[in-house]
């Protein structure tokens, strides 16, 4: 009889380790793949100059950059909160948009108008000055072309608010 309630112990352990072990690798598993990398600290200083070819900054008093990639995922899956800021009068009144991508011309311009995002300013360009390291990055320069914000990653709707709010402050010069 001993010998009997013995092995139930031993098979309940068994089952409660396996129970365990994929609760917790359906969590990690969850985490993984639903992880939106989101970072306003980009590791781009404020106030460093962004170089990129061809760019005179004192078209506009601000340009906003997006830095892209035709094979980012998160730069698709971000192409709602793009048409909405480049949609609106008093954000594109203020800030000059360009995009920038590290594949040809051709293939970046054809990216966006597929993703319908009407941003015309198109440029071919690593991901080196200052510091961009990821796509998405948006960042935000003055007529000086120097950072005086970004952001990394597919952007949450909190973050994405706070954009809209920021360059709306600079469109009405607040």
């Amino acid at each position: 009889m001993r010998e009997i309630n013995m092995k139930k112990v031993e098979l309940i352990a068994y089952i409660s380790i396996i129970l365990m072990s994929l609760v917790t690798t359906g969590t990690l598993i969850e985490k993984y793949v639903n992880r939106r990398m989101v970072s306003t600290n980009t590791g781009i200083p404020l106030g460093s100059h962004m170089k990129l070819e061809g760019v005179n900054w004192n078209t506009n008093k601000y340009t906003l950059m997006f830095f892209l990639s035709t094979s980012c995922s998160h730069c698709r899956d971000s192409a709602p909160f793009y048409r909405q800021l480049l949609g609106e009068s008093t954000i594109k009144n203020a800030v000059r948009f360009i995009a920038v991508f590290p594949q040809d011309l051709s293939q970046s311009g054809e990216y966006l108008k597929s993703l319908n995002i009407p941003i015309t300013e198109v440029k071919q360009a690593q991901y080196t000055e200052p510091s961009v390291r990821v796509s998405p990055t948006l960042v935000l320069t003055n007529n000086k072309g120097e950072v005086i914000d970004s952001w990394m990653g597919q952007l949450q709707s909190k973050d994405e608010t706070h954009i809209l709010n920021r360059l709306r402050t600079l469109g009405t010069g607040q």
